[in-house]
């Protein structure tokens, strides 16, 4: 077996090896729970896990793959584990349980040099992975002076406090600004009926202004009826479904479980970042983010390095769109960071998808239309981002 462990010896790495147990780990599943103290450290031959970091929604994590050493931490410093460790994918490890390594590092002070090097290695490269995907207090434990409640608390920018004090969308808020406007099935019956050059114009203003980052915009909504029009779907009025307000794409499913719901990702590695997007209990795993390294032209093992959904990303900023409805469907030509766009196409697309056009309403969409919708949308509504398609 070739060495991947940072600076050991190949003799240390046979007597890991000696005391080790190879293991293969089912997806989905966690070999490190927060606030529940290991008895092993896990090195990871091969395969996929993410780190999710506590107080941070379930699709905020971060990658590691082979190579990486995970329970380090619990045995350095004795602190139960701030992070949950889950396979993304079938992997490999060996579980190399504490006790024997204390015992061999108090008997062989070679050893122990060459160790506790390669775990500050670890630890470094660690640090310098994750810096920048979990930069708030909260996370980081620093004091909350008055000036970072301030900050923390104007999120999402701009007059309308959408957000309740959990940090969730107030929907309930949401709800009675909806009662206010024009139903969307009543505009789009106005355009079939009166052979408007446009879906509905000023009444899409009038619910961009009053419902700010809690739906599509203006132009965007206008963009998606023009796309699905031109394709046929002359009964758009009768596809608007009005639903609870949810965060995630898979409780949205449980209101609809005949839908695929749309569920997008944004993702980081080193300096890029990007939006993966699809339809139905799609799952990251390593051929998607593979496809995607092989896109920037970086190296495969960069998978391991992924952020997805990092905190320092925040939609109402980014995209122009509230938590918990962040798709592709961002304000055309809009200022952002994001630098390509990867969708994933079903294999087989039967029945509809649902689109969010506010955290309380979705278009439902033929299936067999998802990829022409999203590439045109794309391409009209901002060219520069260049498109990854991802069969499977």
């Amino acid at each position: 077996m070739d060495r991947k462990f940072w600076g050991l010896p190949q003799e240390d790495f046979s007597w890991i090896q000696s005391i080790a147990t190879e293991t293969t780990i089912p997806i989905d599943t966690a070999i490190i729970c927060e606030g529940t103290p290991p008895t092993s450290f896990y090195l990871v031959l091969e395969g996929l896990f993410s780190l999710q970091f506590p107080l941070l929604p379930e699709d905020c994590f971060h990658t590691v793959g082979e190579g990486a050493i995970l329970g380090e931490m619990w045995f350095l410093e004795h602190i139960s584990p701030q992070v949950t460790v889950s396979s993304l994918e079938e992997s490999r490890v060996l579980v190399v349980p504490y006790d024997k390594v204390i015992e061999k590092l108090n008997t062989d002070p070679e050893f122990s040099s060459r160790f506790y090097r390669t775990l500050s290695v670890e630890l470094s490269a660690k640090l310098r992975k994750t810096s920048n995907f979990v930069l708030t207090p909260e996370i980081t434990n620093i004091p909350l002076t008055p000036k970072w409640e301030s900050l923390l608390k104007s999120t999402p920018h701009g007059p309308l406090d959408l957000l309740t004090p959990a940090g969730k969308p107030d929907y309930e808020l949401i709800k009675g600004i909806l009662r206010k406007l024009k139903p969307i099935e009543e505009i789009i019956n106005d355009w079939y009926a009166k052979g408007l050059p446009c879906p509905g114009k000023a009444a899409f203003e009038e619910r961009e202004n009053a419902l700010e980052v809690a739906t599509i915009s203006s132009e965007g909504m206008n963009l998606l009826l023009e796309i699905a029009n031109d394709l046929g779907i002359d009964d758009l009025h009768q596809r608007i479904w009005c639903h609870e307000g949810t965060i995630k794409a898979s409780d949205k499913n449980k209101l609809l479980p005949e839908i695929s719901i749309q569920k997008s990702l944004t993702v980081k590695v080193y300096n890029t970042i990007g939006m993966i997007t699809g339809i139905g209990d799609w799952k990251l795993n390593r051929s998607v983010l593979s496809s995607i390294a092989d896109y920037l032209e970086i190296s495969r093992s960069s998978v391991r390095n992924f952020s997805i959904n990092p905190v320092s990303i925040v939609p109402e900023v980014e995209f122009a769109l509230l938590r918990g409805m962040v798709s592709n469907f961002i304000p055309p030509r809009i200022w952002t960071r994001t630098s390509f766009l990867a969708i994933l196409i079903p294999e087989t697309p039967s029945g509809n998808f649902a689109i969010s056009l506010s955290p309380l309403e979705s278009l439902i969409l033929p299936q067999e239309h998802f990829q022409t919708i999203v590439e045109t949308y794309a391409k009209r509504a901002y060219p520069y981002l260049q498109i990854i398609s991802i069969r499977g």
